[in-house]
């Protein structure tokens, strides 16, 4: 998919500005094999089980849940790299879980976004909503653990491989897909894929969360100076 040039500035911007004042490369540590099973382990942070300064910083899950199909996300703090000099490389600890009848996604306390991919997905999706997105456009982070699909508003009448029976305006709205590149602990990433479908509404709800998330974040990294 073609990259948009809006969001792409966005994402050098902020990559020009850390190799500046970060020389250190941060490398993601390998992911260990658990001894719990996955139905042991939480879809969010137990909060009782943390010490209150930790409690702080988390934002209360955003549940995206419909229809037969749990989902809940949730960010739970700066991690490795907190200690650096670095904002932007420090890696945060996020929460995803999804579960229906035909699968079953759990993942804790991951390391899988630097503070930079929170912001650039919160940013990304507001120029979605502000109409600012007029082509598709895919972005992914990590190994990559997560790949987002963004659909601008469109028009189908203009569409030769679409036909209706009705008379128009036939638009089709904003939406973006959260594509999960499963994997598991001995080969690492292995080719299959589930895509959990957003709308309007829900691209809405995850800009807010994100906006109060990063609040959040920023407050946690400079109590730790």
């Amino acid at each position: 998919m073609k990259q948009l040039k809006y969001a792409k500035t966005i994402y050098e911007t902020i990559n020009n500005e850390n190799n500046k004042r970060n020389k250190e490369i941060m490398i993601k540590p390998k992911k260990m094999k658990s001894s719990r099973k996955s139905s042991d382990i939480q879809p969010y942070i137990n909060t009782e089980s943390e010490p209150e300064k930790t409690k702080d910083y988390i934002v209360e899950k955003l549940d995206l849940s419909y229809n037969a199909t749990e989902a809940i996300f949730q960010v739970n703090g700066l991690g490795i790299g907190l200690g650096g000099d670095n904002k932007y490389l420090c890696w945060c600890q996020i929460s995803l879980y999804i579960k229906n009848r035909f699968f079953h996604y759990n993942q804790a306390n991951d390391d899988m976004l630097l503070y930079q991919d929170v912001v650039y997905i919160r940013d990304v999706f507001n120029a979605l909503l502000n109409d600012e997105i007029t082509e598709v456009y895919s972005f992914s982070f990590a190994e990559p653990d997560l790949t987002f699909n963004l659909y601008p508003k469109e028009d189908l009448d203009l569409r030769k491989d679409i036909g209706f029976f009705t008379k128009g305006p036939h638009i089709q709205d904003i939406h973006a897909q959260l594509v999960i590149n499963l994997s598991d602990y001995k080969y690492g990433i292995n080719g299959q894929t589930y895509t959990f479908p957003m709308n309007r509404d829900e691209i809405k709800l995850m800009k807010k969360y994100l906006d109060r998330a990063i609040t959040l974040l920023d407050k946690q990294w400079e109590e730790s100076r």
